[in-house]
């Protein structure tokens, strides 16, 4: 008895979570191709900016530990 309702405690914040899963995917649609192009751009823009500032900071602490 003791053990259902720990069960049932459990389960009601996953029942709220799951609930507003499936409402997003309600709502979510396929973006057309336009705009999928546009954020493949912009996130591959992103991370070359990340990669570039990355690449920067590892060359300055090697030079400066090593000479």
């Amino acid at each position: 008895m003791r053990k259902r309702k720990w069960i049932e405690r459990a389960k009601r914040p996953l029942e709220g979570s799951i609930q507003e899963i499936v409402r997003i995917l309600r709502v979510a649609r396929k973006p057309e191709r336009e705009e999928f192009t546009l954020m493949l751009k912009v996130c591959s823009l992103g991370l070359v900016v990340l990669g570039v500032y990355s690449f920067i900071i590892l060359y300055l602490f090697f030079v400066l530990l090593v000479h």
